[in-house]
């Protein structure tokens, strides 16, 4: 909280059921309500203690399903675990109550239609799913109800090119925006509520490919 490293950091592998596993490549990482670290590595959900570095709980992808991406927790506690393709399943799981070193699959949701995308966000509750487009200037919308059946909305198409990394506060969307054949690496942001909505170029990225950002609670602070 202080800003300073933690002991365990940088954090290159976990030990899983005694066998070291790589944390290379992490396709991407999220916090639980509880201030533990959500990661999605290959086809599995992990759950790292923030304050020793060591595997809580883990969960496979069924066998013959690929990647996940970035985890994401609703207010309720369950944990949105999206995958890679769009054809593939979305799973939506709980740690487990009576083995806390697992997870509960709860339901797979059913996204028509839905692209490829290296990660993802939602609202609070997990009623909108965002999935932004790496290679099109777009960013698909979901919504849902009650959280089990999501229709598609209009896709957001307010940036200059694709992104991999994006992340919602209430209505306000961060994106930063891979670099094009006339801009450069650049965040958007967009608050639909306010109907505001702002771009800033980010020369000093030198055309680098922004793969993650993190938005203090206020928006004062992004780290991309």
């Amino acid at each position: 909280r202080d800003g300073s490293d933690a002991p365990f950091s940088p954090l290159k592998s976990v030990i899983i059921n005694g066998k070291e596993h790589s944390l290379k490549p992490i396709n991407g990482i999220g916090l639980d309500n509880d201030g533990n670290i959500l990661i999605g590595i290959n086809r599995f959900l992990l759950k790292i203690d923030a304050t020793t570095g060591k595997v809580i709980a883990r969960w496979e992808a069924p066998e013959g399903e690929r990647a996940i991406t970035t985890p994401r927790m609703n207010t309720k506690g369950e944990i949105y675990a999206m995958s890679l393709f769009g054809d593939d399943p979305n799973y939506v799981l709980k740690q487990s109550t009576t083995d806390p070193a697992t997870f509960e699959l709860l339901r797979t949701i059913n996204l028509k239609d839905r692209i490829l995308a290296r990660t993802f966000d939602m609202s609070n509750d997990g009623h909108t799913l965002y999935f932004p487009d790496p290679g099109s200037p777009f960013i698909q919308v979901y919504k849902s109800k009650d959280g089990i059946m999501y229709r598609r909305e209009e896709n957001i198409t307010s940036m200059a090119a694709g992104s991999n990394a994006i992340q919602t506060i209430d209505e306000k969307i961060f994106a930063a925006v891979r670099a094009s054949g006339i801009t450069p690496t650049m965040l958007h942001y967009r608050d639909d509520s306010k109907r505001v909505m702002w771009t800033l170029s980010l020369p000093e990225m030198n055309g680098a490919e922004p793969r993650g950002i993190t938005v203090s609670e206020d928006g004062s602070t992004i780290i991309i």
